[in-house]
Order: structure tokens, then sequence, then C-alpha cells
């Protein structure tokens, strides 16, 4: 086998967008792969319905190359993803949108990173979810932390990204959220009004400035053997108004603030309903809230240390 570049220099990190590089068989004469680099859909004979790797995109995902447009040329191209091991930087004021039904971005662990060093004003998502039935797996988003969080009575300050998002899912259903590791966001994920049947399990979620999750007016939530550490004072694991919760199985380590919280609100109809709080372990210093509105909850088996004490 070898590599042909249509620069005919033989290097692939020579070839530009408009260009090609080819795998060829010497053998047999015949292309392997091929593909172009960052703003085209690659060309991949005999290799149809595999993941795309966002290298064939132009990530060069070292750590230290700028990946920001070709993670852009990468996640709007509608296909699923494969993030190899490796830091990917993105520097940007944007979000990288999925917007393809079916679409799946997997990685190989901790060890496939996204890396956020934009500058951002108002709320931006590093990542945010815009088609149904989407899955996340199997890779970290962390950032360049730019603000400290003071520390609680029997906690550890942290530093986080002022104005991050993990994870945004919109108004859309199926959304799955494996194994992902998010850490140094003010959220670390998020859903607006109307979306539903979100399933985020075997997650890391640490050091957020503001609240682990933040799911609003969400209907059908399984938040469920996940890993959450160090939160701002705002709240932990926070649902509101939606219908449908399981909570459940979870490590909740929010010293200084309140583990889980169910929260009610003033609209008609949208209150919390049906929520089930179940065999978590929790360190906080409010563990569960349920607050007005919220209706059959059932809350059992849980494991509370209230880390100091809750002001009057």
């Amino acid at each position: 086998l070898f590599v042909e570049c249509a620069t005919g220099s033989g290097d692939p990190d020579a070839v530009t967008n408009a260009q090609m590089i080819a795998v060829v068989d010497t053998n047999a004469g015949s292309i392997i792969a091929s593909y172009r680099r960052a703003n085209s859909l690659p060309v991949r004979p005999g290799l149809q319905g595999l993941p795309y790797s966002i290298k064939e995109f132009g990530c060069i995902c070292d750590g230290s190359a700028d990946d920001t447009s070709a993670l852009n040329g990468a996640f709007a191209s509608g296909v699923s993803l494969q993030i190899p091991i490796g830091t990917c930087r993105y520097i940007s004021s944007t979000t990288l949108t999925i917007g393809t039904v079916g679409t799946s971005i997997i990685g190989h662990g901790k060890g496939s990173l996204i890396r956020f060093s934009g500058t951002v004003g108002a709320l931006t998502p590093i990542v945010t979810v815009n088609a149904a039935n989407v899955t996340l797996k199997d890779f970290a988003i962390d950032t360049v932390t730019d603000t400290t969080a003071p520390a609680p009575i029997n906690g550890s300050s942290f530093t986080y990204r002022a104005n991050t998002v993990g994870v945004r899912v919109n108004a859309v259903a199926g959304t799955v959220l494996d194994n992902l590791s998010i850490t140094g966001v003010s959220y670390g994920v998020e859903s607006l009004q109307n979306a539903s049947r979100i399933k985020l399990v075997n997650s890391f979620i640490t050091n957020t400035g503001l609240q682990f999750t933040a799911f609003y007016i969400t209907n059908d939530i399984v938040i469920a053997d996940n890993t959450f550490i160090n939160t701002g004072t705002t709240g932990g694991v926070i649902s509101s108004s939606g219908k449908y919760i399981r909570v459940t199985g979870n490590y909740i380590f929010a010293a200084g603030s309140t583990g889980v919280n169910l929260g009610g609100s003033g609209c008609d109809n949208c209150e919390t309903k049906e929520a089930v709080v179940s065999k978590n372990v929790i360190f906080a210093q409010n563990a569960i809230a349920i607050e007005n509105g919220v209706q059959r909850i059932v809350i059992a088996n849980n494991q509370i240390t209230i880390t100091e004490p809750f002001p009057n």
C-alpha cells in the first residue's frame, strides 16, 4: 500500500481542501480509500457505512494545531464521526452543531478530547444537538479555563470557562449521551424547552461553574450511573418543569450547593411530574430539593451526606 497525493509530494498534510489523497493497493492497482481535506465529504470506496474519522476532514488533534475549521467541516457534513485519541483544539465563538437525524459522534474514551478556548460573550454551547436520535459517546470536552469558583466550606475551589455549555440539546427527541467526560464549563449538559427522551448515562461531569445539568421543560429524562463532582452554588443536577424524570445510581458531590433539584414552574401544566430519585450517593449542602408544583415523586434508597449547614 502507499499514499498518493494530488500534490505529488506524498505528504498528506500538504494536501489542500480541493485536493485528493488516495490509499492505493499496489498489487491490485485499485484505490482502497480516498478523501479530500476539510471542507468536502471524503470519498471512501469500500468503506461505506463506517464512521468518518475527523482526521479525514483535516483535523490534526495534536494539542497544538488549530482544528477549528476542520471540526466545523466534519460536524457540518451530516455523517457519523469518529474522534481519534488526541487533543483537538476548537478556537471559536460558535458551536459545533449536529443537524442530521441519527448521527453518532463516537470516540475512544477520555483520550479523545475536544478542547475549547474560543471567546464568548453570551452563553455558548461547545456542541449543540439539533436533530433527533443523535448519540454522543466515548469522548471528552474540556476548556482553557478563565474563571475561579470559590471553595465551599467542605469542598475545593476549581476553575472553569465562563459562559460555556458542554452539550446543549435543542427541541429534539432521542438524544443519548453515554460515557462523556465534560469539565471546566458553566453548565455540563443543558436542554431547551420541548426536548424529550434524553439519556445521560455513564458520564463524568466535573468543575461546572453553575450547574451539572439544566433540563428545562424536557420530558422523559434518564440520568443514570454518572459521576458529578464540583459545581457552583446555583445547583447540581437540575430538572425544571419536566415529566417522567429518573435520577438513579449517580455519585453527586455538590458541596455548598444542591445535589438534585426537581423544580416547579409558574407556567400552567409544566411542573415536574412523575420523577424517581433513587440509589444515588449525594454529598451536598441541600441534598434533594423539591420545589412548588412538583407532583408524584418517589425518593428512595439514597445515601446522603450534608456537607455544611443550609443557610436560614
